[in-house]
């Protein structure tokens, strides 16, 4: 019921605030639509979502150590600390969960407004139903962790492309403490930087990618086989099953309006980066039925597809019958990814229930 309320709340603040073509109405719209996300993840029972629980006895396994041991650590330093002050703050699990989910939520916010006000004409509305719907704001309920990183390296990249980049190296370094698969998002960085200097890649870049998928696993049986990383071939036997015809057919539609926004001559080179990102999530996810947690690294990449879908339907300008299509696009947007919302609530991992009725 909480998550239909939550719906419920993206369409009355959509309705009330987004009539109007105002900067401050949308900043607005975003802080409570936002806030009711934060809310809803941070008030859950440990009993929601696979691994809550394990983050529940972590938070305390944490607070019992001393920083010294937490530094010996070997990996996600920066998450133990966090829980480690939170502790001495309150040692309650809930105050942390509650707190680092609003973090979480804002700091998605933060990066919507500024691809919606930098590439995407400042359109929200559409662009909050694939929050829910593609899995940005679930996946959080699970893998909070990655989640968080790629909250914070999107957010280095956003201040990458605004020239800030002493911010967004330390964004980027903190999302690496944060979980260590950060470190895969400086392959973001090379091609974004490269990029700008060389136009020819972002052309190139989906062949390449292509070309990765259908030699996936030659090249990585052979890298298996190299000493140093035979540990990772047991990977390759704890592979996940493929999702639903559903979000496989969600993924086909993003590498094609990828493509078709990349070899648009009016696209600058800077989106025809951004929509690179988003086959690199599709081809993350699809090559982590080959591998066991391929699919996590996509998690970095995946908020770039909110850019791809609008977009793609704001280079239809070119036809005469705009609005209309547009109106049917966003419809058609809204709709679609209203029904993957409302599907993957249905899981028996996200039965929702508040920490204080425990």
């Amino acid at each position: 019921m909480i998550y239909v309320v939550l719906y419920i709340w993206l369409w009355l603040c959509g309705i009330l605030l987004l009539g109007k073509s105002s900067d401050k109405r949308k900043r607005v719209f975003l802080f409570l639509f936002f806030t009711g996300c934060a809310l809803v993840m941070g008030l859950r029972s440990y009993e929601v979502g696979i691994d809550t629980h394990n983050y529940y006895s972590g938070f305390y396994r944490i607070s019992d150590m001393t920083f010294t041991e937490i530094l010996k650590l070997n990996h996600d330093i920066g998450f133990s600390l966090i829980e480690k002050l939170f502790s001495l703050v309150a040692d309650n699990y809930y105050f942390f969960q509650v707190v680092m989910s609003m973090t979480y939520c804002y700091g998605m916010a933060y990066f919507i407004y500024y691809i919606s006000s930098k590439y995407l004409y400042g359109e929200l509305f559409p662009l909050c139903f694939i929050f829910l719907g593609l899995g940005m704001y679930l996946y959080a309920f699970n893998v909070f962790r990655q989640m968080f990183a790629a909250m914070l390296a999107v957010n280095a990249w956003s201040f990458l492309d605004r020239g800030k980049h002493v911010k967004a190296a330390v964004l980027f370094v903190f999302a690496c403490t944060i979980h260590i698969s950060g470190i895969v998002f400086a392959l973001a960085y090379m091609l974004y930087f490269f990029s700008r200097k060389h136009k020819w890649m972002a052309y190139v870049l989906p062949i390449g990618l292509i070309l990765i998928y259908f030699n996936f696993e030659p090249i990585i049986n052979q890298a298996v086989s190299i000493g140093i990383f035979e540990q990772y071939r047991k990977y390759l036997d704890d592979s996940f099953r493929l999702a639903g015809e559903g979000i496989v057919f969600v993924w086909a539609i993003i590498v094609l309006l990828a493509v078709l926004i990349i070899y648009n001559k009016e696209t600058a080179a800077n989106e025809k980066m951004l929509s690179v990102f988003s086959i690199i999530y599709v081809l993350f996810m699809v090559l982590g039925s080959k591998m066991a947690y391929l699919d996590r690294i996509s998690f970095y990449f995946l908020p770039f597809a909110l850019f791809t879908f609008i977009r793609f339907r704001q280079l239809l300008k070119l036809s005469k019958q705009y609005n209309a299509i547009s109106i049917i696009y966003n419809v058609i947007l809204c709709i679609g990814f209203s029904m993957f919302y409302f599907r993957s609530i249905s899981g028996s991992d996200l039965i929702y229930s508040f920490f204080f009725n425990n």
